[in-house]
């Protein structure tokens, strides 16, 4: 059922609030700004974690995309995308993303130093952070039945690296 446009919308428990409509304060939301969801817990958001020193997808993100140990990692430039995609385990540029176990797929850290400094550079990133992005399902233009994952490289998180964790990842302090 479709509303119209003078259907008002879904009225709310008052019962629930412990006082009656009349007594709520009205506001105007004139000037807020809705929170992106970056800023917020990501506990079953689908991430990757980028650092100078590799990448690692989360367990939220490997689960998502059902039976795929093996991925391609791609790069759109002109977009900012990094983009995965489920391969098999010999196709050629295919990269193992997570550890199997008894049949249960866990996150592993994909160490690869020659890729992050050009993902780093890419993106004018400081070495001293590492980066966390949500990811997006999405469905290839051609192959609607391949789930793919979509990362927002402008909409990384930057969180300062400790210095044992800089350490670790061979950056140097200035």
């Amino acid at each position: 059922m479709n509303k119209t446009e003078t259907e008002k919308p879904q009225k709310f428990s008052t019962a629930l609030l412990g006082m009656p409509e009349e007594e709520l304060p009205r506001i105007s939301l004139k000037g807020s700004e809705i929170v992106r969801r970056q800023f917020l817990s990501h506990m079953k958001d689908n991430i990757v974690t980028l650092r100078p020193d590799g990448i690692q997808f989360n367990n939220s993100c490997i689960t998502r995309m059902v039976g795929v140990e093996n991925i391609y990692i791609m790069i759109k430039r002109t977009d900012r995308w990094l983009i995965i995609k489920a391969c098999e385990e010999d196709d050629c540029d295919g990269q193992r993303w997570c550890n199997v176990k008894d049949g249960t797929r866990k996150s592993r850290k994909i160490t690869g130093w020659q890729f992050a400094d050009r993902i780093y550079k890419m993106m004018g990133w400081n070495k001293g952070y590492y980066f966390k992005i949500c990811g997006t399902p999405a469905l290839q233009i051609d192959k609607e039945d391949e789930l793919l994952m979509v990362f927002e490289l402008d909409d990384a998180e930057k969180y300062p690296m400790s210095a044992k964790s800089r350490e670790n990842a061979g950056v140097e302090d200035a």
